[in-house]
């Protein structure tokens, strides 16, 4: 069989929800895969700073990161886009006159609001801390000091910031996480994307590759690989989508999804 490039996902594939760590079971796979010669990636909306050492302990052949702003082959940083700090300023000046709230993903960790009532913001602040992911707070009168790839966002969806969205597409690309949560990337870039640009320094193709995923922000590279795996635990409207749909991530779906493709 030709050398395959596998890409996943982190949160609701690779990692049950509730959980921080990968699963036994799609360590061995990836493990076996990769000792039949064929390459693991992680591709993930997380930035490369949120991204603990629960998962990069394993020796993963890369990562794509930030929803394609960042890629990294072997120890070989390959690229990493930054929104540029004049534009992160204005977005704090919304985030105060909305009354929303942004967090925003970088290199170096996460940047939270200074003060936020929304359960899941402080679920995710909790959870990062956890796994001690460098954290920092800013304020809405200071210059900022820190740098960001992307942000997500948590609002009233009886009251959807509307006039922010017509802003935000100026410069972005917003994915619907939720009635209330939106996940802002840079336009331009996507985990498809990313797949793109690790594909071209390595200089193979599309046709090699399968992606591994569970909610609507893996549509982009879903649709993009050559093969396409979802968990069983993953949004019933993505099925459609795939090449196969495995079993739950608590129930070996990775294992078994590279046990169907014969890649171990």
């Amino acid at each position: 069989m030709n050398q395959k490039l596998l890409f996943f996902d982190i949160d609701g594939t690779l990692v049950a929800d509730g959980s921080s760590n990968i699963t036994e079971s799609a360590i061995r796979a990836i493990k076996k895969a990769q000792a039949n010669g064929h390459l693991c990636f992680v591709n993930t909306g997380r930035p490369i700073g949120s991204v603990g050492d629960n998962i990069q302990n394993y020796p993963f052949d890369g990562y794509i990161c930030g929803c394609g702003t960042y890629i990294k082959y072997r120890k070989k940083e390959i690229l990493h886009v930054e929104i540029d700090p004049k534009l992160v300023q204005e977005l704090i000046k919304w985030n105060q006159r909305e009354k929303i709230d942004i967090f925003f993903e970088g290199k170096e960790g996460l940047v939270f609001p200074p003060e936020s009532s929304i359960k899941d913001l402080n679920l995710v602040e909790r959870y990062f801390k956890k796994q001690g992911v460098a954290i920092q707070y800013y304020q809405y009168e200071e210059k900022i000091d820190f740098q960001t790839d992307k942000f997500t966002m948590w609002f009233d969806p009886k009251q959807p910031p509307l006039e922010f969205r017509s802003f935000l597409e100026h410069h972005f690309s917003v994915i619907e996480r939720d009635i209330d949560f939106w996940e802002v990337i840079p336009k331009g870039y996507s985990k498809a994307t990313g797949i793109d640009d690790l594909l071209k320094h390595l200089n193979m193709d599309i046709a090699d590759t399968i992606s591994f995923g569970d909610s609507v922000n893996d549509i982009s590279m879903l649709e993009h690989t050559e093969q396409s795996v979802l968990m069983g635990n993953g949004a019933p409207e993505l099925k459609d989508l795939v090449t196969y749909v495995t079993t739950d991530v608590r129930e070996d779906g990775i294992y078994r999804a590279l046990k169907h493709f014969r890649l171990i």
